[in-house]
């Protein structure tokens, strides 16, 4: 079960903030793996789990979460790593100043080593972004696109390597291939020692003889290049579709990135979409409505017959089954609603057929 935090600092639940910084302050003293004269790997594990309890009492946000949801959360607790503790560095930085306890900070809490893969020196290429304008027409059976755009392809004359014909790799001098180096540094507990990555190969621990004159050691170019985009049967306004490895080259031989294509959907003057299903309007004079019939109704195949039942109410909805958009294994439905046209202009003929059958009529109720 997880440690209640403000039993971990030794404060009550109403504490102030300054009551929460103080016994940060006194505990970290206490507990610091160099100054404490117990256990060492004991003592380390309780100067994080202080950091921890401090980082969110400190911060009201997180707190007023903290004492609502305990450590579950609203979004599944309190989950820290290198770089969460902004508020416990700050405190660190006013109790004791000074260079030295910034590295040592760093040193618990995972930013002061930051090297790369020793495997060597490739990284996996960046993901692109790019977005489409679709018709509803090319959403609902699908498309195949093509599109420009620049990117990082591998270097052709070293072939994504980064080094010139006929070279290879050198062991860096200075950290002597481990990526990382070490200082000794003195502290109010003493002398500590804090690895680093190695400045000169940036961590890797080899550097290449001879780097590539084409590429500069990428292994990688700038070009543009023609990306073909296939667009599933159905896509959603907004989908983000994935191009997996046609995003940039990796450097040095490592692997591409992805492509990600977002889609937008551009309106459609006839239909309107909702999800699977789409809608529309049918102009409809009054007589088929009470008479019945069948009638042409536009759909994104082309026409299709729809029967209108004798009696039919103005502004009923139809439905045409399989006539919308691809949904899983199935087709989305076409929504048919009937708008009656009144006819603005009548002949003298249409005029008195219409009032000998508005007489004939018994009264509306």
């Amino acid at each position: 079960m997880p440690e209640d935090y403000y039993q971990t600092l030794g404060v009550k639940r109403d504490a102030s903030p300054d009551e929460i910084k103080r016994a940060f302050r006194r505990l970290a003293k206490e507990y610091h793996p160099d100054a404490h004269q117990g256990d060492k790997k004991e003592a380390e594990r309780r100067f994080r789990k202080i950091a921890e309890a401090y980082e969110v009492l400190s911060d009201p946000q997180k707190r007023a979460q903290y004492d609502r949801f305990g450590h579950a959360g609203p979004e599944q607790g309190f989950d820290f790593g290198p770089g969460d503790f902004r508020r416990t560095r700050e405190a660190f930085g006013e109790f004791f100043g000074g260079r030295g306890f910034d590295d040592l900070f760093n040193m618990f809490f995972g930013e002061g080593v930051r090297t790369r893969d020793r495997a060597g020196r490739a990284q996996r290429g960046e993901d692109l972004e790019y977005r489409v304008r679709l018709s509803l027409e090319d959403a609902a059976f699908g498309a195949k696109l093509r599109a420009t755009a620049a990117r990082y392809a591998a270097c052709s004359r070293c072939r994504g390597s980064g080094l010139a014909p006929g070279t290879g790799l050198k062991t860096c001098p200075t950290c002597k291939g481990r990526g990382q180096i070490e200082y000794r540094q003195g502290s109010m507990f003493g002398m500590f020692v804090n690895v680093r990555a190695c400045p000169e190969c940036g961590g890797v621990g080899e550097f290449a003889e001879s780097p590539c004159p084409n590429c500069g050691g990428e292994g990688r170019v700038r070009e543009k290049a023609e990306i073909v985009i296939e667009i599933p049967p159905g896509v959603e306004d907004g989908a983000r579709l994935r191009l997996a490895g046609q995003g940039n080259a990796g450097i040095a031989g490592g692997p591409p990135g992805d492509l990600y294509v977002t889609v937008e959907v551009q309106p459609h003057p006839v239909f309107k979409r909702r999800g699977p299903d789409l809608e529309v309007e049918l102009p409809i004079h009054y007589g088929t409505l009470v008479l019945g019939g069948v009638v042409k109704v536009p759909t994104l195949g082309g026409e299709a017959d729809l029967r209108i039942p004798a009696g039919t109410d103005p502004d009923t909805v139809l439905t045409l089954p399989g006539e919308g958009l691809p949904h899983g294994r199935r087709r989305g439905d076409l929504r048919v609603r009937l708008k009656v046209v009144v006819p603005q202009k009548l002949t003298r003929q249409q005029k008195k057929l219409l009032e000998e059958l508005t007489s004939s009529l018994p009264p509306a109720q």
